[in-house]
């Protein structure tokens, strides 16, 4: 399968900012090889990049919700372009491959980071150390002037993650797109967070907390709720006899033969008191 693949480098993420500012672009031309771009010059090949992606012939990225995300929010008018590509099943992602592989083959516990692809398929060391937290740095900085060190950590990315498609593709992985759309949108959801109103959570928190009380009292006054020196406990013993009470020998019971006292015994009770206690 004939793929472009892209990279980002950004300045770091931090809370409320899940998409940091563009530095630069790297991708790979038809021949794989790799190029790069300076932010200030970006866009036109991002573009590019979004609008000519296929599903015979894709945009791959490592960690892709991430990198178009940045790039949504740095231009966006970018942005109905990045949902349509994913629509036609033209955008996938490396490391979401990788998942589906790994649930196939039934492995529990392996990395997807991009260096750890790059030993597994390419035999491939990749030094994430030197320049991945740097590019703030360059923000300003035409790409003439970038240590030679920084160019190649950019390039190579773009470079792997094309390398890593390739040899992904022995694999049958006929839902990767669909997977890779579901990735975009918890990454969307992700950025953004759950928003909430202060004053509602108040009055939440409130209506909580007097219903707790309410519940407390009344378990209290029916001895099913004790205090102890480090708060209060709920009296299983005294549970267990009025459960019984209440369902006789429909009452389940654990493997020591007590009464099971748990939700679904307090919920077929109906009684009010042990919901409370639940």
């Amino acid at each position: 399968m004939a793929a472009v693949a892209f990279d980002t480098e950004t300045e770091l993420i931090a809370p409320g900012n899940q998409a940091p500012h563009l530095i630069c672009l790297t991708w790979t031309d038809n021949l794989g090889r790799p190029q790069i771009v300076h932010w200030k010059q970006a866009y036109p090949i991002a573009r590019e990049l979004i609008v000519g992606a296929t599903q015979e012939s894709p945009l791959v990225g490592h960690n892709t919700a991430f990198d178009l995300c940045v790039l949504g929010k740095q231009f966006p008018d970018l942005i109905p372009l990045i949902f349509e590509a994913y629509e036609r099943d033209a955008i996938v992602d490396t490391a979401v491959a990788e998942k589906l592989i790994s649930i196939a083959e039934g492995y529990e516990e392996r990395s997807y980071s991009l260096a750890a692809l790059a030993q597994r398929y390419l035999d491939l060391s990749l030094d994430k150390d030197t320049w991945r937290l740097r590019y703030a740095e360059f923000k300003e900085v035409s790409l003439e002037q970038w240590p030679q060190g920084a160019l190649d950590y950019a390039l190579t990315d773009a470079k792997t993650t094309l390398e890593i498609f390739k040899a992904q593709q022995k694999h049958n992985l006929p839902d990767l797109p669909a997977q890779c759309r579901a990735d975009f949108a918890l990454r969307l959801a992700s950025n953004h967070g759950m928003i909430t109103d202060i004053r509602a959570v108040s009055d939440f928190k409130n209506k909580a907390v007097e219903e707790l009380e309410q519940i407390q009292s009344l378990l209290f006054e029916n001895a099913l709720l004790k205090k102890q020196k480090n708060g209060f406990v709920r009296d299983s013993k005294k549970a267990r006899q009025r459960l019984g009470q209440i369902l006789g020998g429909l009452a389940l019971r654990t493997p020591s033969g007590q009464i099971q006292v748990d939700e679904e015994a307090c919920v077929a009770s109906k009684d009010p008191l042990l919901l409370a206690y639940n």
